[in-house]
């Protein structure tokens, strides 16, 4: 069996899934050998708060360190809030002969042995120094959690597996555990539930964190990104008054300390907010359950107190003055969203229910009034407007935020030919730009629906838009701008230089009516002619001004067709 443990290198490899915790929680940490985007900061960081883990000092985490035994089981306690009783544990006799009595973690190997969680190596030792395995360090956590009865090693591994603390970690079940994925793994077994066995199954009870945190339940009601009216480093919550037949009445209103987490991404929803116990400063945040309705808005409209999308009913709310809405990244009530905006097509929406009774909290984001904006100029510093005359402000008064995603990340790296959609909140003051670079470069194979779509490349487009006065036809080719949904909307098309010939048109009789279908051609020569094949329909638009730059096609010796060259400005000097 040790052979074959030898020869075995089981890697456990699974997708990089985060929890919650790593997600939610800021990455900055007191330590210089963890840099803020490293995997494990937010992990270490939480740890570092809750006072789980101290460092291995100089200023270091020690990331790349191995994790001895001794350590493992100091984690572990404080894990389950049992610092104290590892500390009354130092005077009892160690109970391992390789641990002498003054060792420095003899009391939390003591109490870790009394509490199961450790077991020793045999032959009445501990190796305290040995180094910790990455199959050994997750035994060591499932105990703490309350699993018991797990085959070694494959039990201990799916275990771990099964319940997200393996998640993003690639090692080997007896490879050397090292400092930084150990932060992960505490982290994650920080979130998870404890269980405990009745007549010999298991039951869930409180999340592991519960022993080191407290925990209040809260509605979150604002942020100072949505409202000006909320403090920096604030939030707007609302407490839990009663919670009667699963309906939930609220407190009135207060702030409480944001910490280090992102409260933005748990407006409108019920959550539990586990603090430290000493400071009160927010470390992990638990969504319960909220009932919502999320959809795609397609004319989206509210008569009297019902919210239609599509023209199906979605959900009865209260009256539009009591719903609130956060629109566009702005705080707002409903019924100003329906007198001053618009819920436009394409947005996203969610209507929240926070007393899991009474649908009266909205998120609408990427509600663009303008969209597939074609950008005639590239933005510059001191601009206050999108394609200079437009109405799309992005500087002055109302606006005092700009928030540009997409492709680029600020506004000045706008450029000409890019696709935007722009938005605001209702009063203006911020407005949010998604800029779309998506493009397609080939050759139109075929047309569908009378240029609906197109075949380019292989791949079917719907079009949206096209190049100026030209409906799509097979062989254009050249680039094909696509909007945020893969749509094309506007065409850069190729001018082939071989097919066809170039002239300036000379309007017959002195722009007099053009009858027979005649126009004089100058060509390049300095040839003229005369009986050129156009479209009488639109001649006095399109070819009856003199000096116009045009293209010519030549069929049985004749000039067949006449199309006058966009986007081309010619002067000339007689």
């Amino acid at each position: 069996m040790k052979r074959l443990k030898k020869l075995i290198a089981f890697v456990v490899s699974f997708a990089l899934v985060f929890g919650a915790m790593a997600v939610g929680f800021a990455a900055t940490t007191p330590f210089t050998d963890v840099k803020d985007d490293a995997p494990y900061a937010s992990a270490v960081a939480r740890l570092v708060a809750l006072d789980i883990t101290k460092g291995v000092g100089d200023g270091k985490f020690g990331v790349d360190q191995p994790v001895t035994r001794a350590q493992m089981v100091t984690f572990v306690n404080r894990m389950l809030g049992y610092e104290g009783l590892a500390e009354m544990a130092k005077a009892e006799k160690s109970v391992f002969k390789d641990v002498p009595q003054n060792h420095w973690a003899v009391g939390h190997i003591n109490l870790a042995y009394q509490m199961g969680i450790a077991k020793g190596v045999g032959d009445g030792k501990f190796d305290p120094n040995g180094r910790l395995t990455y199959a050994q360090a997750l035994a060591f956590v499932l105990r703490a959690l309350g699993y018991q009865d797990l085959s070694w090693p494959y039990g201990v591994l799916a275990k771990a597996q099964d319940i997200g603390l393996t998640a993003g970690i690639n090692l080997a079940y007896n490879q050397v555990m090292l400092r930084g994925d150990l932060a992960l793994v505490l982290d994650r077994a920080l979130q998870t539930p404890m269980v405990k066995y009745v007549d010999g199954k298991e039951t869930q009870g409180d999340k592991l964190i519960s022993k080191v945190a407290n925990v209040t339940k809260y509605l979150v009601v604002a942020t100072p990104d949505v409202d000006s009216n909320v403090a920096a480093g604030k939030v707007q919550v609302k407490g839990i008054k009663e919670v009667k037949d699963g309906v939930i009445t609220f407190a009135d209103a207060t702030t409480i300390n944001a910490g280090n987490i992102d409260f933005n991404k748990y407006l409108g929803k019920v959550v539990e907010v586990y603090t430290v116990k000493s400071t009160g400063e927010p470390v992990f945040v638990d969504v319960t359950a909220t009932p919502e309705k999320s959809f795609t808005a397609k004319r989206f409209e509210v008569v009297n107190t019902v919210v239609y999308n599509d023209n199906k009913k979605v959900v009865e709310i209260p009256s539009p003055t009591e719903v609130t809405v956060i629109y566009n990244g702005g705080k707002t009530t409903l019924d100003q969203v329906l007198a001053k905006a618009k819920v436009e097509d394409g947005a996203s929406v969610t209507i929240l229910a926070p007393d899991n009774k009474t649908y009266n909290y909205m998120i609408v984001n990427d509600s663009f009034k303008y969209q597939n904006v074609r950008v005639t100029a590239d933005v510059k510093a001191g601009d206050k407007f999108i394609n200079a005359n437009s109405s799309l402000r992005i500087a002055g008064d109302p606006v005092k935020t700009v928030i540009v995603k997409g492709s680029v990340d600020k506004v000045t790296d706008i450029k000409a030919n890019d696709i935007i959609y722009y938005g605001t909140t209702v009063d203006g003051s911020k407005v949010t730009i998604l800029v779309v670079r998506d493009k397609v470069e080939g050759k139109v194979t075929t047309v569908i629906d009378d240029g609906a779509k197109v075949v380019i490349n292989d791949k079917t487009y719907t079009v949206k838009g096209y190049a100026e006065n030209k409906t799509p036809a097979v062989g254009d080719e050249g680039v094909f701008v696509l909007d945020k949904d893969g749509n094309i909307v506007y065409a850069i098309l190729k001018v082939s230089a071989a097919a066809e010939n170039y002239a300036i048109a000379l309007a017959a009789e002195a722009y007099g009516p053009l009858t027979g279908g005649k126009v004089e051609l100058l060509t390049a020569e300095g040839k003229k002619i005369l009986d050129a094949k156009y479209d009488a329909a639109v001649a006095a638009e399109t070819y009856a001004r003199n000096k116009d730059l045009v293209t010519y096609t030549v069929k049985d010796n004749k000039v067949d067709s006449v199309k006058r060259v966009e986007y081309t400005f010619l002067v000339l000097t007689m």
